[in-house]
């Protein structure tokens, strides 16, 4: 027998979310897996394949690490919808942001205000992107909730060493 959530499926929905974010800001690197960084130098590398020692000490201190990472939550099986052995499954993922913090540049802007502006923007974006024809009817998405406060000046479980705000955002998926 045939089941509704797939393997695939299961990918192109951390793929759909990824593209999504990506539509909003396309330079935030975006990993659909986790990945944990040791430190500045490590992201640096990894993410943007350059050498810490290519870099001079003022791009070193200007560089602003940011990312997200979509991560897998759980699956829950209804009661309800499909039938016993090919249920509607609902899934839900969690997009983890990170933003350094960065109090005030000489531009006036600042790392808090860019974060909101970017929450924002993903929220509607989600809110309009949530017919988006992956898998047609058999996958349809829900609005971003976020389960928990924003965290200022924190560090994230993925960047070692690197004071920011984060957010965690959620979003659910129905599989039919």
């Amino acid at each position: 027998m045939a089941h509704n959530w797939t393997a695939a499926k299961e990918k192109a929905s951390r793929d759909w979310a990824k593209s999504t974010i990506n539509a909003v800001d396309p330079d935030l690197p975006v990993m659909i897996t986790p990945f944990y960084f040791s430190g500045k130098e490590d992201f640096i590398a990894q993410v943007y394949q350059m050498q810490v020692d290519s870099m001079t000490e003022a791009q070193y201190d200007a560089f602003e690490s940011s990312f997200a990472i979509i991560t897998f939550l759980r699956f829950q099986d209804s009661d309800t919808d499909g039938c016993d052995d090919n249920p509607v499954t609902f899934v839900w993922y969690n997009i983890h942001i990170f933003k350094q913090f960065k109090d005030v540049r000489a531009a006036g802007t600042n790392s808090h205000d860019e974060l909101l502006d970017l929450v924002v923007a993903l929220h509607n974006r989600f809110l309009d992107d949530r017919e988006h024809p992956t898998y047609g009817e058999s996958l349809t998405r829900y609005p971003l909730t976020q389960p928990n406060n924003l965290q200022r000046r924190a560090e994230s479980e993925f960047l070692v060493g690197q004071v920011g705000d984060i957010i965690n955002l959620q979003v659910r998926m129905e599989v039919r």
